[in-house]
Parts: structure tokens; sequence; C-alpha cells
């Protein structure tokens, strides 16, 4: 089944996106119109965030190796952030831009009583709407996609050491991050494939500039098998 959803105010496009990582993830839900990010945390997420949590994390790895997320920063405590912030009645639509708005939620003194009453779930929710609007304003990528590339690190340990390589080579040319988890399992067209393994080939060369294509190329065969 497909949703289409028509955002008529950046109020309703932001309260959607973490409903936009669940559903990308195999949950069976639709958000409705929401101005904020709290009207989006869906009761089907209570179980399934459980379930996310290993995405999600990498989703933070990612950010974190892209430079845009602190080392000193947690997803929980980022969460956290967001909704008390929200709750204050700071959110995305009172700033013009993303990056005003990340300097607020940085800036923002958490409430450590409040802190204790929030869920781990909630805090990974908030997490996970923060993360989408980096990726979509300032990574410019679509966060669908970007979570499927971080599902799929989750599956191959291989590929997180090359995870910025593959990244910026995919970015560069303009080649969609979800295919690479179709690639490892064969469920590309013949063109698709060529282009994606390629990318790949190039990815792998910048961070391991010795390996020849073949050595490259008997890592994927070995991959691909691992997938079956």
């Amino acid at each position: 089944m497909n949703f289409i959803i028509i955002f008529s105010t950046k109020e309703e496009k932001m309260g959607f996106f973490i409903g936009v990582g669940l559903l990308i993830l195999g949950i069976a839900a639709k958000a409705a119109a929401a101005v904020k990010i709290v009207a989006a945390c869906l009761k089907v997420a209570v179980v399934a965030i459980r379930t996310m949590l290993p995405t999600i994390i990498m989703i933070y790895e990612l950010l974190k190796e892209l430079g845009l997320l602190k080392e000193n920063e947690k997803p929980e405590e980022i969460g956290d952030r967001c909704k008390q912030a929200e709750e204050a009645g700071i959110d995305r639509t009172k700033f013009n831009t993303f990056e005003e708005y990340e300097k607020a939620i940085r800036e923002f003194k958490l409430d450590p009583e409040k802190s204790k009453n929030i869920s781990s779930d909630d805090k990974y929710r908030y997490f996970l709407g923060f993360s989408s609007m980096m990726v979509e304003e300032k990574l410019r990528n679509k966060f669908d996609d970007f979570v499927k590339f971080a599902k799929c690190l989750t599956k191959f340990d291989d590929l997180k050491v090359f995870s910025k390589e593959i990244y910026e080579t995919f970015k560069e040319k303009d080649l969609p991050l979800g295919k690479i988890d179709n690639f490892f399992n064969k469920d590309l067209k013949t063109s698709e494939d060529i282009a994606i393994e390629k990318a790949l080939v190039e990815a792998w060369q910048k961070k391991e500039p010795e390996k020849t294509i073949d050595d490259i190329l008997n890592e994927f065969k070995e991959m691909k098998k691992s997938a079956e």
C-alpha cells in the first residue's frame, strides 16, 4: 500500500517526520497532520521503538561520522532536549532555519526532574524526529533513504568501516543509499547493480587504496552470501 501525504504547512511536515521513520522500518501506520513532534509519537511505536533501536543507534553513529553530531552528544539526551524544549514552546516552526533550531536545542537547559519522567522510548522517538529534520534539511537527503542505509549497516559489519566514504561517494554520484541493501540481497536490475557496485568499489578504494578491484569484489561476494 502506498501513502500519499500532502503537507499544507511546515508544521504538518515536521510532525510527520517521525511517522516517516516508522513507516520505512516496516511499521504499518499513518500519522495525521500534526503541529509538533509529539503528535507523531504513535501508539504503535511504543513496542516498535525497541525493535528499531539498532537502526536508530546506527543513524546516530552515521550522523556522528559525518560530523553533524558531537562525540559527547547521545541520542537519548538529544531526544530529551527536543521533548522538553517543545513543551516549553521551542519547536522547528519557530525558526527560519534548522541551524537556528538546532542551536536552540543544544543550548536548552534540561530539567533533571522532568528527564526522569520521560521514558527512553520517548527520548528515542524525539531523537528520530530531530535526526530526520537534520538529514532532510542539512544533508538534503531523503530520510527514508538514509534510514535504509543505516539499517543495511546493522546487517553488514564490513560496511560500517566505510560508512563515511560510501555516503560521500553516493552523494557525489547522486545514487540512492537505500539501494545498497538491495545490491547485497541481489534485488537490483543489471544496470542498477552495475552502478551501485561501481560506486561501492570507489568508496572502498578511498579508504583502502591498496586493495584491487578483484579483492573488493571478492569481499562483496562473501557479503552477498551472508545475506542469503
